[in-house]
């Protein structure tokens, strides 16, 4: 049996008849005059419950004993690096404007959620209907005013749901808790100061503190005389440059990927133009 029936009762019943569903389609119609886009009407749910489906299936019999070798041997660590790869294909392809190839390396990354689904399914502890039933539930906990209170006007105080999920899960309020370390650490530092700000955490400098702090952290880094104080100061600055950029509301990891990405893309065609004209004078 390729797949347990409840799980698929469960991916099935996850779909309501309003649900969206427009596997790698255009969702939204637009006109010249439109200040923002109107949805489509949806297509049948179940088109995606099918596509999901079949894809859960496949997965269990790549997993099978008639599946395939390298499939059989992974384990949810062994496949750790593969999640983030595609995480960060997936932003490329975003930042490419190219719906199409978004549409794939999504593909690509639900590829990862559902093989660790049927790992965690084989070993007894969940499968992808309770991820999916989990983040559904999670959604609306966190809209209120929405799916609760519909006639509420009172917007949703993320960060008081937060603190009540942690609490009823016996979760520590640290600071190391509720920042994961394997982000990268300029994201890592943006999400600090953002926090700090929002809870009015020691340390928190005003708008105007900030701008001054960045100023004098930049003229210290340029006076350092030894690499260890060099290094220092290099961290401080950074952080006060993830603060800024959280105070402007600025993804600053996303801003630098960029910068790279166009700089690298710059010095590629430079680098191209100079190979073509080497080989037009020739030898």
């Amino acid at each position: 049996m390729l797949a347990k029936a409840p799980l698929f009762r469960g991916v099935f019943a996850l779909f309501k008849p309003d649900a969206m569903a427009y596997p790698c389609r255009d969702r939204t119609q637009t006109t010249p005059d439109d200040k923002e886009p109107r949805l489509m009407r949806p297509a049948p749910p179940e088109t995606a419950c099918t596509a999901i489906a079949s894809l859960l299936a496949t997965m269990a019999k790549l997993r099978s004993a008639e599946g395939c070798p390298w499939d059989r041997r992974q384990t949810p660590a062994s496949l750790k690096s593969y999640i983030i790869e595609e995480a960060y294909e997936v932003l490329e392809a975003i930042d490419s404007d190219n719906p199409q190839h978004t549409c794939e390396e999504l593909g690509d990354l639900l590829l990862q959620v559902v093989f660790q689904a049927q790992m965690f399914d084989e070993q007894g502890h969940f499968d992808f209907a309770d991820i999916a039933t989990g983040i559904d539930r999670k959604l609306k906990r966190r809209h209120p005013h929405i799916f609760s209170r519909p006639d509420s006007a009172e917007q949703t105080d993320w960060d008081s749901i937060k603190k009540n999920e942690r609490r009823a899960k016996g979760q520590s309020e640290s600071l190391d808790e509720r920042i994961p370390r394997s982000l990268p650490a300029l994201q890592r530092a943006g999400k600090l100061a953002s926090l700090s700000r929002r809870e009015n955490l020691p340390f928190s400098p005003s708008d105007t503190d900030l701008r001054s702090s960045l100023m004098a952290d930049m003229t210290a880094l340029c006076q350092q005389q030894s690499v260890a104080e060099a290094d220092a100061a290099l961290g401080e600055l950074l952080y006060r440059l993830a603060s800024f950029a959280d105070l402007m509301q600025i993804d600053a990891e996303d801003a630098l990927r960029r910068t790279v990405n166009q700089r690298i893309k710059k010095l590629s065609g430079t680098t191209a133009a100079t190979s073509d004209a080497l080989s037009e004078e020739g030898p």
